[in-house]
């Protein structure tokens, strides 16, 4: 048997993986394309799209891996069935709830991977994205600055660098000029210079190094002055940083939920909470069952059509139920139902569905749905009572 399980789990892996490349590429690419437009409106560079991409990839896991490890299952039992290997196997006297169990194994070790991934490492990586894009696109004065050129922010500030390294975060030979509400002209020149958010609001100030700043109102010089370093305003208000962990119900690990404890309680609502709670527990533990709905969905027919229309079915199968969860998960969130009533039944009626199919493609023997559902309560019947005069 030991035989049987690596080699189910090498003909598994294959199309699992990808399945899981495929997933990801088309997640990933689709919103790095509307990152990239995002940020270079506001000059932004691919260093930080791609770290704003890094930071999505638990989430996009969570997505990809119950599809990869359906579609896979589905497929790896379909093309077992289609070389007749599946039936040799089976005339060993293995019966197939027995072959299975390395598919059950590795989908209950997924399950606990992905309710982690979901409990703990995509809240926080879910706010890393929502800060450092909200940081990407509002800190623009710093980021649109290029090397030898001159950026005038507004009417009041005009900028210059000879080198912006770092990705914007340093600035050597820094130029400014900048006019104050009183009518005063500086012009500022500096060695190196960054721009940052002052404590506590929303002002931009830039730290300088090794310096001078030449002061004058009205056409007339009023007088210099050279440091080593020197902290200075500029007119212009950007945007306060993000803020702490906890804006939204999807930034909440699974303990916050479960306690209803949000660090922004005038941002999340316990209706939200519950509905997310439920959200990650339900998809964590659809996933054993989905891997046992894949197996006899990828032996239904001998042909190549027939198979082909239970992979079809299995797709779609699967998009209904994800479609299902998502409505859940809007109706609990909303307080129209709790959340228990929108998530549970679903589940249920995949683990029921599941286990009815998967019953059929062990026991059937070729014989088709609705007659071995009518025949194996009888036979049960028979048994038990055969059972029961001996």
């Amino acid at each position: 048997m030991k035989v049987f399980s690596r080699y189910l789990l090498r003909r598994i892996a294959a199309p699992v993986l990808l399945s899981l490349a495929i997933a990801l590429l088309a997640l990933s690419l689709e919103r790095l394309l509307r990152i990239v437009q995002g940020i270079a409106e506001e000059g932004g560079n691919l260093a930080g799209a791609l770290e704003l991409l890094a930071y999505l990839v638990p989430h996009y896991l969570g997505l990809a891996v119950p599809v990869a490890l359906f579609v896979g299952i589905m497929l790896a039992f379909s093309n077992l069935s289609a070389s007749n290997e599946l039936t040799a196997m089976l005339n060993t006297g293995a019966p197939l709830r027995r072959l299975s169990r390395p598919i059950f194994a590795l989908s209950a070790m997924l399950a606990g991977v992905m309710l982690i991934n979901a409990a703990v490492v995509q809240p926080y990586s879910r706010y890393a994205y929502r800060a450092t894009l909200h940081e990407l696109t509002n800190t623009s004065p710093a980021l649109r600055l290029r090397s030898g050129v001159f950026y005038r922010v507004n009417d009041r500030l005009v900028l210059r660098a000879d080198e912006v390294v770092r990705g914007g975060s340093l600035f050597r030979g820094f130029f400014a000029e900048v006019r104050r509400a009183n009518g005063e002209r500086l012009v500022i020149t500096a060695a190196r210079a960054r721009l940052l958010h002052e404590a506590g609001n929303a002002t931009l100030v830039a730290e300088l190094q090794d310096g001078i700043i030449v002061g004058g109102k009205g056409g007339a010089r009023s007088g210099t002055m050279t440091f080593s370093n020197y902290t200075v305003k500029l007119p212009v208000e950007v945007e306060a940083p993000y803020g702490p962990r906890g804006r939204n119900e999807r930034e909440l690990t699974l303990m916050e939920l479960a306690r209803g404890q949000a660090p922004m309680v005038d941002l999340v609502t316990s209706d939200g909470m519950r509905a997310e709670l439920y959200s990650r527990i339900v998809h964590a533990l659809s996933l054993p069952a989905l891997a046992v709905l894949a197996i006899p969905l990828g032996l239904i027919g001998s042909g190549r059509a027939r198979r082909a229309y239970g992979i079809s079915l299995g797709i779609g199968v699967l998009v209904l139920y994800q479609k299902t969860l998502s409505l859940a998960a809007a109706f609990a969130g909303e307080g129209a139902v709790p959340a228990w009533i929108a998530f549970v039944p679903p589940l249920l009626v995949l683990i029921g569905t599941a286990s009815l199919l998967f019953a059929h493609a062990s026991e059937s023997n070729g014989c088709n749905l609705a007659r071995w559902t009518i025949r194996r309560p009888r036979a049960d019947q028979a048994e038990w009572a055969k059972g029961n005069t001996g």
